[in-house]
């Protein structure tokens, strides 16, 4: 905890609430009076420092780590121009890839309210070129219903045929194609996916605006059947070298780039 403090170049009172938010996820009880969220300022040493606002739950500091301190976004990529970001959750990667990229413009789509919330202060905080789309990204339009739960990663799809109840709200989907016009783009230099098993749908079947993307970075989800091999099937014929990042239990990192 104090190593990622110092990769993020965080002030003292910055590393405090970094901490804050780590424990305070942990010990509910003794911290349930304090303010349900923190700003800190990654890079405040640098020139390009960024305001981050998250949350006690536990999630976004996991969030902060992996992308802030970890890098697991990094790739020597040239030419962004535009960033397509599936699964905004709370606008780190789409401010990471301002960072990374800053003459990009970028697109980040996320479906859940809370997510949207802190997504949209984010981006506020830095003033930065980021369009948000509310909605979940699929491999056609329409309508789909998720579950709410109190823990932000189990989040979870029950279709469009999903009973209404308190704990599900209904969602637009849009697709890739759609996405693109709705944003007036052409082409995707970038598409960053990370939506919690639904790039079964999205990148599978060989959909023809895969070959208006030139990289692709993100997330397979073993639980949905989604494997390192399932990927290089999909996206190799469509003219894509694939690259494991990383493994870990349930999940994998790839990073594809167009070979042509």
């Amino acid at each position: 905890m104090y190593s990622s403090a110092g990769v993020l170049t965080l002030s003292r009172w910055d590393t405090a609430r970094w901490l804050w938010s780590y424990y305070a996820s942990r010990l509910p009880e003794f911290c349930s009076g304090w303010a349900a969220s923190v700003q800190i300022t990654v890079g405040e040493k640098e020139d390009r420092a960024t305001r981050l606002m998250i949350r006690k739950n536990g999630f976004d500091w996991d969030t902060v780590d992996e992308i802030f301190v970890q890098n697991i976004y990094r790739a020597n990529l040239e030419s962004v121009r535009r960033v397509l970001d599936l699964g905004g959750n709370i606008g780190l990667a789409a401010l990471y890839f301002a960072r990374t990229y800053p003459d990009a413009h970028i697109c980040t789509v996320e479906p859940i309210p809370e997510n949207v919330a802190v997504l949209e202060r984010n981006v506020e905080l830095n003033h930065a070129p980021v369009h948000v789309v509310r909605a979940a990204a699929g491999a056609q339009d329409g309508k789909i219903r998720f579950e709410l739960s109190e823990d932000p990663r189990a989040h979870s799809s029950v279709g469009s045929k999903g009973l209404a109840n308190p704990k599900t709200f209904e969602a637009n989907v849009l697709s890739v194609p759609s996405l693109m016009q709705l944003i007036g783009w052409e082409e995707c230099d970038l598409l960053k996916i990370d939506i919690e098993g639904g790039e079964v749908e999205v990148l599978g079947g060989h959909p023809p605006w895969l070959k208006k993307v030139r990289n692709i970075i993100g997330e397979g989800h073993a639980g949905s059947g989604y494997t390192i091999e399932v990927c290089r099937r999909d996206l190799e014929p469509m003219g894509f070298e694939v690259e494991l990042l990383r493994e870990s239990t349930g999940s994998f990192l790839f990073l594809a780039r167009c070979s042509g």
